[in-house]
């Protein structure tokens, strides 16, 4: 745990994010192909034009990664996320089956639990439980060494750690029907 401290939760305690903590997890092995990931977010920081907060990730500049849960940077456009859940897998500086959903408002300092799938042909984001947004063919996972890091990281000059609060943080090898 670098940085981040207690806060109270969603479900019990949680942990408080300031854009420059993290928790690194360890070099989690994504090499199934498959993922789920989720967990209850909280912010009410406002959103900055090309800054996209990462709540949590497994990216490094060089190569990219399978994994990045982020909200968008206010902009109204399909590639930027308004105030809306986000997810990307990336492969050597470009997304491979970015996911934005603008219509939505997670910036309102409520808690909302985000949750993403991926498999190759078929990635899903949910928000508070509901299906949000689909990527048909994102292609085949990129996979790296480098550590999951909930709170995020810095990311190309545009991603950035999260800035609020983390809890009950959920990652399985596996693609989690809805229901489940």
């Amino acid at each position: 745990i670098k940085g981040a401290v207690p806060a109270t939760g969603k479900i019990g305690g949680a942990y408080r994010f300031d854009g420059n903590s993290g928790i690194e997890v360890g070099n989690l092995n994504f090499s199934s192909g498959k993922y789920t990931v989720s967990g209850w977010i909280r912010t009410d920081r406002a959103a900055v034009t090309e800054d996209w907060r990462m709540w949590i990730g497994k990216l490094d500049n060089a190569s990219g990664g399978p994994i990045e849960l982020y909200l968008g940077d206010g902009r109204q456009r399909d590639d930027c996320g308004g105030n809306g859940p986000a997810s990307a897998a990336w492969a050597a500086g470009r997304g491979v089956g970015s996911i934005y959903v603008s219509k939505l408002n997670l910036r309102d300092g409520n808690w909302h639990m985000m949750s993403a799938t991926f498999e190759a042909g078929s990635q899903k984001l949910y928000a508070d439980g509901v299906l949000a947004g689909t990527c048909a063919d994102p292609g085949a996972l990129p996979v790296n060494s480098t550590d999951l890091v909930i709170g995020g990281m810095n990311f190309g000059p545009y991603h950035h750690p999260w800035i609020g609060d983390i809890d009950e943080v959920m990652i399985f090898d596996c693609v989690l029907s809805p229901e489940e």
